[in-house]
């Protein structure tokens, strides 16, 4: 229902008939079945509707280019207004790339990756129904008081971000973890050069922390050794520019031998930081990190965990995909062997069944009891 939303924002509730492209990767049956669900009840709400819209829908290998260029320009030809669907990661380029240029509308119901950022300067026409949840993680945690996290999580990927991503409410530590995420990146870029080169470019677009302006806010980062702040003062003394730009350019192929106190300038600007912020503090710390391939896996790890201490409070956040964080909590509250009340679960996924769609952040913060057992099994199988 959505995709109609959004095509009713974009000034077409005066016609009578619309014709929109969907382009759907192959596998993607539950994302199709959505979208005929919301035409189908758009197209009969007779009394409500404005206008009717007519899709024509294709179903390929979205990774084999050629094929997909050939039905981007047979949909247009069509004389589609807007394109949907979801596509594979390595196909969103070409159609990303088509949409801007042809000033074509795609909904999607998530970006595979992150597009051109709204600072670019660049009109972008490609519209996510997914928000970004990372930050929502962040914030739930830190609504919930949780001061230790226990992280599990099923993908490699996440390795290079975790320990920056956990470390993003404070403001102290921002400039360091900025730098070091980079230097990894940069360091990682011939193992996955592409996966690399595109963090890299994001994560440049976002150098807020490490600008002229808010660099000194390391004199407060624990984590920064007292030689390093020496470097830091000593550097004070260079003149800074007339402009400080809010987010500054790095040269990313000398950034692994950079350091802290190569960014700091000009003693008047850390009298500014003084007068106007107030640095902040760490909320919560990642207790244990642990990568888990199955379900087995994760509940070995937590009657450990268990063993060692078993009345304290758990916070687990479950960094997986949906049917794995759904088994896991599930196989708990079967496991007599775990605790109840004292563990805490933050699935960071879409979990859904036959009847409902729960959140995309499920997060049972009244722990497991017995009260809810039965109602816990219902609702997630």
């Amino acid at each position: 229902m959505e995709y109609c939303a959004l095509l009713t924002e974009w000034g077409f509730s005066d016609l009578v008939h619309s014709f929109v492209g969907a382009i759907f990767e192959q596998g993607t049956d539950d994302v199709q079945t959505a979208f005929k669900f919301a035409m189908l009840q758009h197209n009969q709400n007779v009394s409500s509707r404005k206008f009717e819209f007519q899709a024509y829908v294709d179903v390929i290998n979205t990774a084999d280019a050629f094929k997909l260029s050939r039905l981007i320009c047979t949909q247009f030809s069509r004389g589609v207004f807007s394109m949907l669907g979801a596509v594979s990661p390595d196909s969103f380029d070409t159609l990303h790339s088509y949409s801007n240029t042809f000033q074509m509308p795609f909904v999607t119901p998530w970006f595979p990756e992150k597009v051109l950022a709204p600072s670019s300067g660049f009109m972008d026409y490609a519209v996510s129904m997914r928000p970004e949840y990372h930050k929502a993680i962040i914030d739930t945690v830190k609504y919930y008081g949780w001061r230790q996290i226990i992280y599990l999580y099923d993908s490699n990927d996440v390795l290079i971000y975790i320990k920056y991503w956990f470390q993003a409410p404070s403001a102290c530590s921002a400039p360091r973890n900025d730098l070091e995420l980079l230097k990894d990146l940069k360091k990682n870029e011939d193992v996955t050069p592409v996966i690399a080169r595109k963090a890299i470019n994001k994560v440049c677009g976002h150098l807020w922390y490490v600008s002229e302006e808010l660099i000194v806010l390391s004199f407060f980062d624990d984590k920064v050794g007292n030689e390093t702040k020496k470097k830091m003062v000593e550097a004070l003394k260079k003149e800074g520019a007339d402009f400080c730009p809010k987010r500054i350019n790095v040269d990313i192929e000398n950034i692994v031998n950079k350091n802290l106190d190569d960014f700091v300038t000009s003693l008047l600007r850390l009298q500014q930081i003084y007068q106007g912020l107030t640095p902040g503090s760490e909320i919560f710390q990642v207790q244990t990190v642990r990568r888990i391939n199955n379900v087995s896996e994760a509940l070995v790890f937590l009657r450990g965990i268990e063993e060692q201490s078993r009345w304290t409070n758990k916070y687990v956040v479950l960094d997986c995909s949906t049917e794995t964080a759904k088994e896991i909590v599930v196989s708990h509250v079967r496991d007599i062997s775990l605790g109840r009340r004292n563990y805490h679960y933050l699935l960071s996924g879409l979990i859904s069944n036959k009847e409902t769609i729960i959140c995309p952040l499920l997060v049972l913060a009244m722990g497991i009891d017995t009260v809810c057992h039965r109602q816990l099994l219902e609702s997630l199988e």
